[in-house]
């Protein structure tokens, strides 16, 4: 049985008591005009004791899903009375590429989540992943971080192969959380090092990503999966009564997948052949490109039988050599 707790949890300058919400945040950096700008914070304090669970959004500030997901599951969802443990949230790790509009930091144009552990006086991404690692991330016992893919897409959740435990936790909380759940290949995505999540479980922690849907809006379907999605993990984590419940609003796909990313290798406009969650057949059309003068240019085949997860065309549907152009997920034991 859990005992009450009396434990005040600080994170930043925010000190939250037992069975409390309370709000601050952490000073990252400071403008040209010498104003500060603050990570915001909000943490809910259980009021018995349990797991402190991390909740992260807008490592890339047009990917603003999770911030409404925070929101909702911390002022109208999760009484800290009925909570075993703590939430930590942090709704917008990137300030400054949220001001901006942008993924990426504007003073640097680096992406924020390729640069961890970064370092405390180096650029700004790299101090701002060095902030929050060493001041956030390592005050949590789990993590979920909050992304999104532009439409077409389909909600779905990121695990990445760690030590078997770890491993094992992080597919726990995957699998409570109730969407479509992808392995991450390093083989197959070498690009995507760095990250928060690396972090995390090179320390331990457990942790997810979850990619919704879309960016720069607000996809209710997407953001109700989210709350329910991280109230099951929650539950998972015994941190709060009740059972899991399904996720319905978007499709869902079960197994185990992993990941592939489909670049582009000539330029041209691109007319996507299937819908996000579309099955596809090895050497089945996903998509063709046109030139200006409406001649194709390309026919992009799928290397595999799996699905769409997504046509991830973030700047535009017109891509260059190198562009990325559909996210697939496949079994990885029949690829050939």
């Amino acid at each position: 049985m859990h005992q009450s707790s009396d434990r005040v949890i600080r994170v930043g300058d925010v000190d939250a008591p037992p069975g409390q919400i309370q709000f601050g945040g952490i000073i990252c950096a400071y403008l040209p005009d010498a104003t500060p700008i603050k990570i915001p914070l909000i943490v809910v304090n259980g009021a018995r004791e349990g797991p402190v669970l991390l909740v992260t959004a807008a490592l890339h500030g047009i990917e603003i899903g999770g911030i409404e997901v925070i929101r909702q599951l911390t002022r109208e969802v999760v009484n800290p009375q009925q909570l075993r443990g703590a939430i930590v949230a942090a709704p917008i790790l990137n300030p400054f590429a949220y001001h901006a509009a942008r993924m990426n930091t504007p003073q640097d144009e680096y992406n924020l989540n390729r640069v961890f552990p970064g370092g405390p006086d180096q650029l700004l991404s790299h101090r701002l992943a060095d902030l929050i690692v060493s001041q956030i991330v390592v005050e949590a016992d789990y993590l979920i971080d909050f992304h999104s893919n532009v439409t077409p897409a389909i909600p779905f959740v990121i695990v990445r192969r760690t030590d078997p435990p770890m491993f094992e936790k992080c597919c726990k909380m995957a699998d409570a959380f109730g969407v479509t759940t992808v392995e991450m290949s390093q083989q197959l995505e070498q690009h995507r090092t760095g990250s928060m999540s690396d972090w995390a479980l090179a320390h331990n922690i457990p942790s997810i990503a979850v990619e919704l849907i879309d960016t720069r809006r607000l996809n209710p379907a997407a953001i109700k999966m989210g709350v329910r999605g991280v109230l099951n993990v929650m539950k998972a984590l015994d941190m709060l009564d009740g059972k899991l419940e399904e996720q319905v609003e978007l499709p869902v796909r079960k197994g185990h997948l992993t990941r592939m990313e489909i670049t582009a290798n000539k330029g041209g406009l691109v007319h996507p052949a299937k819908n996000a969650g579309d099955s596809v057949a090895k050497g089945e059309v996903l998509a063709t490109l046109f030139d200006p003068y409406g001649d194709m240019v390309d026919e992009i085949k799928s290397p595999v039988n799996g699905f769409v997860l997504a046509y991830p065309l973030r700047e535009s549907q017109a891509v260059a050599t190198g562009n990325m152009i559909v996210f697939l997920a496949f079994d990885p034991g029949q690829r050939s």
